[in-house]
């Protein structure tokens, strides 16, 4: 349960409860329970570098063991996940999740529920959202216990409990959540810790931009795998064609995207190719820009 991810749990104190704005990715579905994917890329702050959001996915579990005084060891049947507390994290950015409409004053995130029905629920998965404004991520640069952009959170997710075998409705009752049950009972929230939000001063200002021509920033982190976030400026709204290419020329890859006029940030799953050095290009069809990108 213990999984470093970068930079993406950057505010969650700064509670918004906005529409949601993330989805989640099929691909994560079989992950065991957790935060993921592993590795989520640094966010660039600088002037000009523009807003920034990032997506990981909370993959709930089912079932539960716990040993309980008096009784012995009980599994606990979940029918339900929420979020309760983060610390470590910056102020300045504000985060939601995909179940933010059904929020109540316990649960002001909204809850995650299991499938299925007690004792035979299945696992389900949820998303949420960090994002902020370009002011916000540079006023969190050199922020963190060492001033270096670099912090440490400790996420506490709650349980509910739908059931229990022995029937120990009698002690816990049915619809309690974990971190109201005594230690005693083997209660308590289940504390996701060793992730860390990373926030670099960017290498891009906003006068190494010409406005009016395409041209991509960088994309990061690099080297990398599974995804980077290419950094584009592009001079007014279009269609774009992505392509990567090996590094004998061959193309491997190739996407059409839209763009907006100004920043864009486009995230590029290398997941399918192999390891080693890539060109990748943008192009209008009357402009072209190229960078280089090594998958690990």
């Amino acid at each position: 349960m213990k999984k470093t991810l970068l930079s993406f749990f950057s505010g969650l104190f700064a509670i918004t409860l906005a529409s949601a704005q993330c989805t989640p990715d099929p691909a994560l579905a079989n992950e065991g329970f957790g935060l993921w994917p592993d590795t989520i890329p640094y966010i660039q702050a600088c002037t000009g570098c523009g807003p920034a959001t990032r997506v990981v996915d909370l993959v709930t579990f089912t079932d539960t063991l716990i040993t309980v005084t008096g009784v012995g060891d009980v599994t606990i049947y979940i029918d339900a996940f929420k979020i309760t507390d983060v610390t470590g994290a910056p102020a300045s950015v504000t985060y939601g999740t995909d179940v933010e409409s059904g929020a109540t004053a316990e649960a002001p995130w909204g809850e995650w529920l299991n499938g299925g029905t007690v004792p035979n629920q299945t696992s389900t998965q949820g998303c949420v959202y960090i994002t902020g404004d370009e002011a916000q991520w540079v006023s969190a640069i050199g922020g963190g216990p060492n001033s270096d952009g670099i912090y440490p959170l400790n996420i506490s997710v709650d349980a509910r409990i739908g059931g229990t075998n022995p029937d120990v409705s009698f002690l816990i009752a049915n619809g309690t959540w974990l971190s109201n049950v005594p230690a005693n009972l083997g209660g308590g929230s289940i504390v996701i810790d060793e992730y860390f939000l990373d926030v670099r001063q960017g290498n891009v200002g906003i006068n190494d931009i010409d406005p009016s021509k395409l041209g991509i920033v960088d994309n990061y982190p690099n080297p990398f795998s599974g995804t980077t976030t290419i950094q584009f400026s592009a001079p007014s709204a279009k269609n774009l064609t992505f392509v990567v290419y090996s590094i004998l020329g061959n193309e491997v890859y190739s996407e059409q995207i839209s763009a907006k006029q100004g920043l864009n940030n486009f995230d590029f799953d290398a997941s399918a190719l192999n390891s080693g050095m890539y060109i990748y290009s943008l192009t209008d069809g009357t402009s072209v820009a190229t960078k280089k990108m090594t998958v690990k």
